[in-house]
């Protein structure tokens, strides 16, 4: 099986039975974990929806042999992330013929509709940056040479630091931030 698009991890759990039934029809419906990454307008950010769209095919058997179907797309996500919101989810089976070969192949489509957590990204990123931001001003009003401007300084550069590390501790995967 391939995947036609930005793919980071792809993985297959292979201990699953397949289905067989009374008309020689076999079904195997493995657990599949993909992480995908898509282009993203941010101009609305972070109020912003998206479209992600991933291509699933077969480059070893061909449409006569293989067939996708876009059965109930939408019971097969889950997301852990509290970014981001599933919206929508759309699945769309097709066959394809390729330059190469004189077959067709299967693929399927699946098409989900993201929309972000302005919630989730105010709380986390905007109102400590508005706090740190109000602060630092403050810090400067000390005299240099007191180790209270440098204690402070350091308070603020831990307490975002805790912050980032205490967002990835709970299961939100972030780009920016590894600790």
């Amino acid at each position: 099986m391939s995947v036609e698009s930005s793919v980071e991890e792809f993985h297959v759990y292979q201990d699953v039975l397949a289905k067989v039934s009374s008309d020689g029809r076999i079904t195997w419906v493995p657990p599949v974990r993909v992480r995908s990454r898509c282009t993203m307008d941010l101009s609305r950010y972070p109020r912003d929806e998206h479209n992600c769209t991933v291509i699933f095919g077969s480059w070893a058997y061909i449409s006569s042999e293989i067939n996708f179907t876009a059965a109930d797309v939408a019971s097969g996500f889950d997301s852990e992330e509290k970014e981001w919101q599933i919206i929508s989810t759309e699945g769309k089976s097709y066959e394809k013929k390729y330059p190469c070969c004189s077959e067709t192949f299967s693929h399927i489509s699946i098409t989900l509709r993201l929309k972000r957590n302005s919630l989730f990204i105010t709380r986390i990123v905007i109102i400590p940056g508005v706090l740190l931001a109000l602060l630092v001003p403050f810090q400067m009003l000390l005299p240099p040479e007191s180790n209270e401007r440098m204690t402070l300084g350091k308070i603020f550069t831990f307490s975002q630091l805790k912050q980032k590390c205490r967002n990835l501790d709970n299961n939100i995967h972030s780009d920016l931030y590894y600790c």
